[in-house]
């Protein structure tokens, strides 16, 4: 199997802002954006490396999961228990994911190891079902997700990249959970 690099976005598409000013893609050439280090053992580990496995056939996975919502948009499995309270507005949540299209080996979107993703449960652009979905979850959760196209990408999608009326899948960990700073989830350093 070909294992050649693939890109991984640092943070998740802001719909709003493709809609309304559009997006810039950047790509780095650093080299520290390709490699991370894991302090134990100084190993280097790819950062293409992601959580989760490709889900063959949604409604056969769907008879697994338990609704989240009450419309049954989003639909979950625990994969680690997690534990403490609930999430709630106010929190930044610190997330990992990765997000597959049915039938599909590699993730479409996901976060690369060293850099998690920040959620300001107050003002954070997700997507409807991404914020169903995390909090739903407890600190040091493992959690996959089944989410349907009408709380995510919607009918449209973005083609290539994203698909139009599609559902996926999203493996997300809650990595840990902070009472939002007063200058916003922003100014939460990474790795802490």
């Amino acid at each position: 199997m070909d294992r050649s690099p693939s890109i991984t976005l640092e943070t998740g598409l802001d719909l709003r802002q493709v809609t309304s000013t559009g997006s810039i893609l950047h790509i780095s050439q650093n080299e520290d954006d390709f490699l991370c280090t894991e302090p134990e053992e100084n190993k280097f580990i790819p950062i293409d490396f992601t959580f989760g496995e490709p889900v063959n056939n949604f409604e056969l996975f769907e008879k697994s999961l338990t609704a989240v919502d009450n419309n049954g948009y989003v639909k979950k499995k625990v994969l680690e228990e997690g534990g403490g309270l609930p999430f709630y507005e106010g929190q930044t949540v610190t997330v990992m994911f990765a997000g597959y299209w049915e039938n599909e080996l590699e993730p479409f979107d996901s976060t690369a190891v060293n850099k998690p993703m920040h959620v300001d449960l107050n003002d954070n652009g997700l997507l409807p079902g991404l914020q169903i979905a995390i909090k739903s979850m407890l600190v040091g959760e493992t959690s996959v997700f089944l989410l349907s196209y009408k709380v995510m990408y919607g009918e449209m999608g973005i083609p290539p990249r994203i698909k139009p009326k599609s559902d996926c899948v999203f493996y997300l960990k809650a990595v840990k959970c902070i009472i939002t700073p007063k200058e916003g989830a922003k100014y939460v350093p990474s790795g802490s």
